[in-house]
């Protein structure tokens, strides 16, 4: 399964937005008694100063573009509460390098115990979110397709390996399931990184 999951991307675009979209009210708590004017003015370009020159307000930014920022920031937030099902999942995953009668038993334990339980609350709670923003809501449907494929290959390659002689076609046909679901989470990633550049 691809490392590149979906709450990597959101988490990282968490620690990038804040900076993204800063509002008159960010700029309200700075400190502008400082007597280091290095700290509270701007410096143009011929060597004088100008502090009004370079500031906004909430005002000046599109309304729709704010309450869109806002809406993208909610989702990242509930894609963020999940993040620890989806990474356990993928982590304990991509330990295994394949699957056949060496690893059998391990990889059975694994995928029953921590690889699916925690894969399935993730997914469950994927499909529990709900956002008004039509862009992100169709974004959302290719992870959860992307997402359900990939738990669909995890039970695939459970069935394979849950007797003493492993069914191969049973794994790799869970393999196959899991490359497709990636494609998908791939696409929403390519997706998600083209849509927040507008709020660059």
């Amino acid at each position: 399964m691809n490392k590149k999951n979906l709450c990597t991307a959101l988490l990282a675009f968490l620690l990038i937005a804040t900076p993204l979209m800063p509002t008159a009210s960010a700029f309200a708590a700075e400190d502008t008694t400082s007597t280091d004017s290095t700290d509270s003015e701007w410096i143009s370009e011929d060597n004088s100063t100008n502090v009004d020159e370079d500031t906004y307000t909430d005002e000046d930014i599109d309304p729709a573009l704010l309450e869109e920022y806002e809406q993208l920031l909610d989702y990242a937030d509930d894609v963020a509460v999940l993040a620890d099902y989806e990474n356990k999942s993928v982590d304990k995953l991509n330990t295994f390098n394949g699957f056949g009668t060496s690893n059998r038993k391990p990889a059975y334990t694994a995928l029953t115990k921590t690889i699916i339980p925690n894969y399935t609350l993730f997914l469950k709670g994927m499909k529990k979110i709900k956002t008004n923003n039509k862009e992100i809501a169709s974004m959302h449907k290719v992870y959860i397709k992307g997402a359900s494929l990939n738990l669909q290959g995890m039970k695939l390659i459970k069935k394979g390996l849950s007797t003493s002689k492993v069914n191969y076609t049973s794994v790799q046909k869970g393999i196959n399931l899991i490359g497709q679901g990636g494609d998908l989470v791939e696409q929403f990633n390519d997706r998600f990184a083209n849509y927040i550049v507008k709020f660059e």
